[in-house]
């Protein structure tokens, strides 16, 4: 048993469940400055449904950096979203 201190290291488990997550988000580039995550959300669930969304901020002033990850609920359906590339949002 690998441990510190007498608790359970468990870091291997950490280590699938976060390449999991990744292979389950998508990458989003162009984001308008005036976007929200809700809005993204809306866009993105056609896919299909959606766990999260992260629009990058800059740390000092707030501003959208204008690109954002999307997560789902499965890989499947991230699959699904790199296929509709090139959209536009009016």
């Amino acid at each position: 048993m690998n441990s510190i201190n007498h608790k359970k290291l468990i870091s291997s488990r950490l280590s699938l469940q976060e390449k999991q997550e990744e292979k389950c988000s998508v990458f989003v580039g162009s984001v308008p400055f005036e976007m929200d995550e809700f809005r993204l959300c809306e866009i993105f669930k056609s896919v299909g449904p959606v766990r999260k969304v992260t629009i990058l901020r800059d740390r000092r002033t707030g501003r959208n950096k204008q690109c954002a990850y999307i997560r789902f609920n499965s890989e499947l359906f991230a699959k699904n979203a790199l296929k509709i590339k090139g959209f536009y949002v009016c």
